[in-house]
């Protein structure tokens, strides 16, 4: 005959963290997240860098081969630009209108074509023009939210070695939707010489 075990098991009893316990993983978890923060918005600021190069490059490379077009055309400096006369290049199906001196102005055929005309709208031309694929854009400063470029003219604010000024173009990465949020991240078009400069913040 087989002896019962005089000792009954107890039921197991569950038991949860106490106060203390808990508030030692909070405090871990903030000393983590503090230490990976800056990490992590080092590799956005990254994200956002090349991103915005990328679209640069790329528009630097349909500029020029807008420019090139120009040439193979038969065209040189100093070429008309009234809605009547200016000079138009026919980009893979797409007719652009050139500056006086062959740098994508716009593609309408009622607006001037002249580098020190240009508008926010004809920016925005060019850059739905040029190239192939295009992120989203607008130049509607209360519309930013919907965009990820943000496009305006700046008068007068481009120019040559030889001292012509002209309009530039400003591409703007959207990265602050309010309006009138001072840019960080974009390029301008100068409509000069068809330079693009990308400004962005300095990484140490």
């Amino acid at each position: 005959m087989i002896a019962m075990n005089k000792y009954r098991q107890l039921p197991y009893k569950q038991r949860g963290f106490t106060f203390i316990e808990l508030v030692i993983v909070i405090i871990l978890l903030g000393l983590l997240a503090a230490a990976a923060l800056p990490r992590y918005l080092d590799v956005v600021d990254d994200a956002e860098n090349a991103s915005l190069e990328a679209v640069a490059g790329a528009f630097s490379t349909a500029v020029n081969i807008a420019r090139a077009q120009w040439f193979a055309d038969g065209f040189s400096r100093g070429q008309p630009t009234t809605p009547n006369d200016k000079i138009a290049i026919n980009l893979d199906g797409r007719i652009i209108y050139m500056t006086e001196n062959g740098w994508p102005a716009n593609t309408d055929p009622a607006s001037d074509a002249s580098e020190d005309s240009q508008s926010a709208a004809e920016c925005l031309q060019v850059w739905t023009s040029v190239m192939q694929t295009v992120p989203s854009a607008t130049t509607d400063s209360n519309d930013r939210e919907n965009a990820r470029y943000y496009i305006e003219v700046l008068d007068q604010q481009g120019g040559d070695d030889t001292g012509n000024t002209s309009d530039m173009c400003r591409y703007e990465l959207i990265l602050n939707s309010a309006a009138g949020a001072t840019a960080t991240h974009y390029f301008d078009y100068d409509l000069t010489d068809g330079e693009v400069i990308v400004t962005k913040p300095n990484q140490n």
